[in-house]
């Protein structure tokens, strides 16, 4: 929020809120995170919170002045939620569908997990490229053997799985231990992690998690097996081999999800993409290369305008 308060102060009006610079920000965010498609806001109009003319309340359930940083209390899904409430949770606050909320955890292949904040430790995220918002989220939970012409015998898609391993972080303070996995990697390598929530996409955690979130089976292997998430699989499986479906189910579900609360078509206004066009932007032109581990990268980038250049440098891991 402090990030966007000068874009705030210098746009909001009477036509565009705060809270449109802030559904704003989540798209141009999530497009600048790919390059395959445009993320563009639809609909502008949602009031400020202070401006609903409804009281604000806090954790406590006691009455407090509305404003940017205090709104209606609200509970956040829990990291320990088993497959069926986290999608009731979505089902029941957002109307989303099972495929639109396993595209809407998607969001995890981007951002990390700070222990300050949350007690859990995450330093390079939820999946390789934790800078980039693609499939490799959902590679992290569902295998395939590639040497098969169906990789998605559901056998295969257990077995060539990555391994995850449960660990406890302790934390002190306010914030409570929490139980996180962690993909197997080599020593010198910080771990990837997921939480019950994003196992629960994958495998059937229901009767095998105590209150702390301890879970008595094991992701892949030794045995005892977790069984899979029979109500997700199929929808985890089809986003780890279909890049170009998530990008496509992402955007939808997050344009749903920034609109929750309102009848678009009575309460907001639909806005075409050139309202938030305020200059023309350059070509933009794509180069693609491959180049052995070790190797120096050299990028010339002639730019005579003096406009500014953004350039991503994606590792794809083989």
């Amino acid at each position: 929020m402090d990030a966007l308060s000068g874009i705030v102060t210098t746009w909001k009006s009477n036509d565009i809120s705060r809270a449109d610079i802030w559904s704003l920000a989540a798209m141009v965010g999530s497009e600048m995170t790919q390059a395959q498609r445009d993320f563009s806001l639809d609909y502008v109009g949602r009031i400020d919170c202070e401006d609903t003319g409804r009281e604000c309340f806090d954790d406590n359930s006691n009455i407090q002045e509305c404003r940017q940083d205090l709104g209606d209390s609200r509970a956040l899904p829990d990291a320990n939620l088993l497959t069926h409430e986290i999608l009731e949770f979505f089902s029941n606050n957002f109307g989303f569908t099972a495929q639109e909320t396993v595209a809407l955890m998607g969001a995890h292949s981007i951002g990390t997990a700070s222990q300050e904040n949350s007690g859990f430790n995450g330093p390079v995220g939820w999946d390789n490229t934790n800078y980039f918002l693609d499939n490799d989220y959902y590679k992290m939970l569902i295998g395939g053997d590639p040497s098969k012409s169906n990789p998605r015998e559901l056998e295969d898609l257990i077995e060539f799985a990555p391994g995850w391993t449960q660990q406890t972080i302790v934390n002190s303070g306010d914030i409570p231990d929490r139980i996180q996995w962690n993909r197997d990697q080599t020593q010198d390598t910080a771990r990837i992690i997921s939480l019950n929530t994003d196992i629960g996409l994958a495998r059937d955690l229901s009767g095998r998690m105590d209150s702390d979130g301890e879970v008595s089976c094991n992701f892949k292997n030794p045995t005892p097996r977790c069984p899979v998430a029979t109500q997700t699989l199929d929808i985890m499986t089809t986003y780890r081999y279909d890049e170009e479906k998530f990008l496509e189910d992402f955007e939808s579900v997050l344009k749903k999800m920034i609109i929750a609360g309102y009848d678009a078509e009575t309460e907001l206004t639909y806005v075409s993409p050139s309202l938030f066009s305020t200059v023309d932007l350059p070509k933009i032109s794509v180069a693609q290369a491959s180049y052995e581990s070790g190797q120096a990268v050299r990028l010339t980038v002639e730019n005579p305008d003096g406009d500014r250049v953004w350039i991503a440098i994606r590792r794809h891991d083989i």
